[in-house]
This record gives C-alpha cells, sequence and structure tokens, in this order.
C-alpha cells in the first residue's frame, strides 16, 4: 500500500484519511509497469505473477490469431493437454497500450479478458476465443490531458494483444492499430457504445487534493513515496467546511406526487416490465406517504410491506459466503472465501455458486441477500479481502456478474457490495473514514467491477459503503449513486445502505436525494425530516425510492416465496429489532471503545 492513513481533528469531531496515492498502479499493474519502465528488479521483486496457477498436468498454448473489426478485438488460441492427467486451464488476454510519457496515465499491460477450457483428457487440444470490446482498452482522462473536463480516451498507436500464462510470462502476441484519437465525449465521437451518456468528471472535489501526488510512472522516483505517510494530518479549510457543513438540499419543485389512487394493480402485475413502463406511474400513485417512509427506512434484514399494491414483506439477510441471518439464527451452507472463488477464473463455477445461494434462499424463505461483495484487493491487508474476488477489476466484475446472473436467474436479488473504494474496516465510525483518490483510479479500477455487474449482469440491487468518498458520504454521492450509477450505467433498481448501526456517517434524508433508496437499519424513517415528508420535492425522492424497491422485488420470486404480513405486526416486529438493534449498537460502541483504548495503548508502548 503505498499510502497511508491519518486523521484531521475539527471541533469535536475526527475524520480518518486514506489517500490512493498510488492512482492506478494497483497490484501486477505496478510490478508489470515498474519493471518495464525500469524502476524495480521484477525477478527479485515479485515470485508470483498475477493469473499464476497450478496444474497436476501441463499444457501448451498458441496464440492462433488476433483480429479487430472496428469494435471488437478476437483472439482465437489453442491449448493442449501435454501431461498425464485431465485438467483445465485459464487462456489469459492481455493488451498494453501506447503510453506517452506525461500523457495520461498507462499500465504497461492489463488483462483484457479471458476464458477457461474444459476438462481436457491428456493430449487433448482445445480451440479457444476471448473476445473484448476495443473502446474497453480506453483510459480515463481525467486530467484534461486530451479531453476537458474527463472522457475515456482511445489513443491513436499500435496495442500489442498478448496470450499470457500470467501478466508476466508471453506466450505469443500480435498488434492492432488504432489510427486516431477516439474521444468519448460529447464533442468528439460521443458516449461508449456500453454506456447511456458520455462520462465525463463528477469527482473533481475528490480528485484534486492539494496534499497528494499521484504515483505517474513519467516520474517514478520523484512520486513514490518513501516513507510511512503521518499519523495525523490537518484538514483544509475547505475540507473542514465540506464536511461539516455539507450544501443544503434542493426542495425546489413545482409538481407534487399522487397517493392513495385506487387503480387496480398489485405489484404482481408488474413482474417482467420494463422499468419506464407508464403502468409503474399507476401502481405508484396507489401508495401512502407512510407506506412509502415505512418502506424506505426500514430495510434491516427485512423489506416492509405496502398494502396498497399487494407487496409483502420480504427477509434480506447477509450471505457473501453462504447464507447468514443473524436476526433468524438460520445459516446455510458457508462457502469457501469469495477470493477462492476469484483464484479458479472459472464464471461457470461462480454462476453455480450464486444458483445454490438462491436455491438455500428461497427455502429458508429469504428473498434478498447482502452479497455477493466485489470491491478490490488494494492490497494484502485489506478488511474484506476474503470476501472480495481480486486486485483486477475485470476479473473481479466477470466473476460475480456471473453469480450474480445464478441469483438472480433464480428469483433471488443480491445487493451488489460495497459501492465504492471500501477497502478498510477500522478507522470507519465517528466521523467517517474520508477516501481521496484520482477519478482515472476511480473509474478505471475501483468502479470497474461494480460497472461490469451492470451492464453484464444485470443486477437490480446494490449496497452502498460505509466510507465518505472525499468528504461526501458514498450513500449521500448523488455523483455516485445516480449521475454514474443510474445515469452512465444505466443501473434500475434499489441502492441500500451498508448497516447504519455500525456507522453513522450517512443521513437518511440527504442519502435519498442522492439516490440511496433503504436504510439498512430499523425505524429510520423516524429520522425523516420535513425536507423530504413534507415538501414535493421529497414526495417525489420517496416515490421514486419506492419505485426502486419495488422493481427490485417484482423481478424476483419475492412475491411467491413471501406471506403477506399484516401491518399491526409489522409495526410490532419493527419496534422488537429495535430494540435489537439498540443492544448491538451498544455492543458495537463498547467494541470500538474497547478497540481505541487498546491501539493507544500500543502506540503509547511503541513509542
Amino acid at each position: 500500500m503505498f499510502s497511508g492513513t491519518g486523521s484531521s481533528e475539527s471541533g469535536t469531531n475526527l475524520y480518518h484519511y486514506v489517500e490512493y496515492a498510488e492512482g492506478i498502479y494497483v497490484g501486477y499493474r505496478y510490478y508489470e509497469t515498474a519493471a518495464e519502465d525500469g524502476y524495480i528488479d521484477y525477478s527479485s521483486t515479485v515470485q508470483y505473477p498475477f493469473g499464476y496457477g497450478l496444474s497436476y498436468t501441463t499444457f501448451d498454448e498458441t496464440l492462433d490469431s488476433v483480429t479487430d473489426d472496428g469494435t471488437t478485438i478476437t483472439a482465437n488460441a489453442t491449448v493442449t493437454n501435454t501431461g498425464s492427467v485431465a485438467g483445465k486451464q485459464v487462456v489469459e488476454i492481455y493488451y498494453s497500450a501506447p503510453y506517452t510519457k506525461g500523457g495520461i496515465e498507462k499500465s504497461s499491460v492489463v488483462l483484457g479478458g479471458f476464458d477457461k477450457t474444459k476438462l481436457l483428457e491428456p493430449g487433448e487440444s482445445q480451440s479457444v476465443t476471448v473476445s473484448f470490446a476495443k473502446e474497453d482498452m480506453a483510459s480515463y482522462d481525467y486530467a484534461g490531458i486530451k479531453a476537458e473536463g474527463g472522457a475515456y480516451v482511445l489513443e491513436a498507436g499500435n496495442y500489442e494483444i498478448s496470450l499470457r500464462t500470467d501478466s508476466h510470462t508471453v506466450v505469443g502476441s500480435q498488434t492492432v492499430t488504432v489510427e486516431k484519437d477516439v474521444i468519448y465525449n460529447d464533442d468528439n465521437d460521443g458516449a461508449r457504445s456500453s454506456d447511456k451518456v458520455a462520462a465525463t468528471n463528477e469527482f473533481d472535489d475528490v480528485s484534486f487534493d492539494d496534499g497528494i501526488t499521484y504515483v505517474s510512472r513519467a516520474d517514478w522516483a520523484g512520486t513514490m513515496p518513501t516513507e510511512r505517510a503521518a499519523s495525523s494530518k490537518e484538514a483544509t479549510a475547505e475540507q473542514v467546511d465540506a464536511l461539516e457543513n455539507p450544501e443544503e438540499l434542493d426542495y425546489s419543485s413545482d409538481e407534487d406526487v399522487t397517493f392513495g389512487a385506487n387503480n387496480g394493480l398489485t405489484l404482481a402485475d408488474m413482474a417482467g416490465l420494463d422499468y419506464d413502463d407508464p403502468k409503474w406511474d399507476d401502481l405508484l400513485d396507489q401508495c401512502t406517504l407512510r407506506e412509502m417512509e415505512l418502506l424506505v427506512g426500514n430495510g434491516g434484514w427485512t423489506n416492509m410491506n405496502v398494502n396498497s399494491v399487494s407487496k409483502p414483506a420480504t427477509t434480506e439477510c447477509d450471505g457473501p459466503n453462504g447464507i447468514n441471518n443473524i436476526m433468524a439464527g438460520v445459516t446455510g451452507t458457508q462457502l469457501t472465501g469469495q477470493s477462492v472463488l476469484g483464484y479458479t477464473w472459472n464464471t461457470e463455477l461462480a454462476q453455480r455458486v450464486g444458483e445454490l445461494l438462491a436455491d438455500e434462499a428461497k427455502a429458508m424463505g429469504i428473498s434478498g441477500l447482502y452479497a455477493p461483495a466485489v470491491n478490490i484487493h488494494r492490497s494484502p491487508f485489506g478488511g474484506r479481502n476474503y470476501e472480495y474476488v481480486s486486485e483486477d477489476g475485470l476479473l473481479s466484475g466477470k466473476v460475480i456478474s456471473s453469480e450474480i446472473k445464478g441469483l438472480e436467474d433464480n428469483g433471488v436479488y443480491g445487493y451488489l457490495k460495497h459501492f465504492a473504494v471500501n477497502d478498510q474496516e477500522t478507522n470507519r465510525d465517528n466521523g467517517g473514514l474520508a477516501t481521496w483518490l484520482n477519478e482515472q483510479a476511480l473509474r478505471e479500477i475501483y468502479l470497474r467491477p461494480f460497472e461490469i455487474c451492470v451492464k453484464e449482469g444485470d443486477t437490480t440491487a446494490m449496497m452502498s459503503s460505509f466510507n465518505r468518498i472525499g468528504t461526501t458520504p458514498a450513500a449521500e454521492s448523488t455523483a455516485l449513486l445516480t449521475t454514474v450509477l443510474r445515469g452512465e450505467w444505466g443501473f434500475h433498481g434499489t441502492v441500500i445502505t451498508d448497516c447504519t448501526m455500525a456507522c453513522s456517517t450517512s443521513d437518511v434524508n440527504r442519502a435519498l436525494y442522492a439516490g440511496n433508496d433503504l436504510e439498512l437499519n430499523l425505524l429510520q424513517d423516524m429520522r425523516l425530516d420535513e425536507s423530504t415528508t413534507s415538501t414535493a420535492k421529497g414526495h417525489q425522492v420517496l416515490r421514486q425510492a419506492t419505485k426502486n424497491i419495488l422493481y427490485t422485488v417484482a423481478n424476483s420470486d419475492a412475491l411467491d416465496t413471501a406471506t403477506p404480513t399484516p401491518y399491526g405486526f409489522q409495526i410490532a416486529f419493527c419496534a422488537v429489532q429495535g430494540v435489537l438493534v439498540a443492544l448491538l449498537a451498544t455492543y458495537y460502541v463498547r467494541r470500538h471503545k474497547k478497540m481505541r483504548r487498546w491501539r493507544e495503548q500500543r502506540d503509547t508502548t511503541t513509542e
């Protein structure tokens, strides 16, 4: 980990910082690029390259052809089992983009696509085709080197397409040429084909912090940190103001919404309908204001009933490594960590994992899981690495989008988590962990697996993270949850917070306005204020969040497996859960205080 953590104290709040000073040079991207540029000696630094794997047999691989039809890069390879026992091999295709010193930062090699062979008997061969979009080789120009205001740019030049047994060992390569720069913005070549609108800078307030020098291959020695980051850091006046005085919500709206209409529709009528189908408006007109308030504010291990549209209460629970309902004391088959699934590079196996989880969930009356998880292994010390797949966004996205398909094709929705840049468990309480990074790293590394799961896995549920992105809590980030997730990628469905009883960073009202639909806690409707409950804009926000939640549930098997719950029972249930939440919250507070005292004693002893 190139950067460290610090804290900035203002008034009674302590805000912790983590700075991703390494930029895009995460994992193999650093080692391969630094070695190519002569900054490190690869053989004495790296023992096991990314993509390295062992087998009980041996394989011979050849790169047969590489074609470019203008939109798709296709590599054809042949794999032969040259050993004495049956086995499978991963075909790994990488690309190397042209780099100009001082230009857009680029890793010397990036995983472009992969596939796994069938079980090959000794002497058996298989032809494998790996394809990926040509536009996927574009880099994000957040600094405006070629696109003012930021854009994905596919720079002119030669791109080496290589078959490798790992990120370092080349089997064969061929070159494709891009004749001129392709700039994916409205002023030039339009959005990428996979985007609904062109991506532009949305996180300048996070990228351009004056105190961060990002690592650059134009000057490895001059930009690489040489000592551990200071244990504390003084916030700038602007940062303190943003942390403690967020912008006022915009309540202005001329049009209120309809409540309590009698249109004769039920949620079951919405199953399979397009998100923009006009019937949704008729259905939402039937909901009452109080139903909407209860729905968005009570998402802790349950999903409230909405009687006006015949939506039953449903059960949701943890499950990245197996179903774990802490409220009911119910557990399912506990699997190895998601990281082990990532080691297989096997998307078919990942889909089967999703199917297994879905079958068990439905057997237990569970409609949704707080899973799977898809954050990046930024370092070996990530607090949730066992729940995450890889240091590479493409591998992570492909594996987990397959698991998502296994879940959702079998009627269970999974809240993909933790959106976004969540790679440490410490220092997340009090004022929350402020994460600083540039937008190129954010988009190319940390958002990439979520993007793939939205575009290819068609996920209908997402969980925002505890941390702040810059000074803004992830659950309150309009840029993240509305502009990028829904506007650029076309996500339709629910965003839920991470468990708010364990972290008080976000505010339910601001979260709703930003596009965070549901609180993973109970009785949070009591925290809704007049900006949400008594303004036309607030009513629109509640209606939108309600639609997103109902859309997720309608496109699952929840309506077939859940049992409608009487309103009075639901309120009593919430009250009981509220007591449990209070007890658990007390436990977490005491644990955090105990850990803080332990760290202080440790630091004092060390000094």
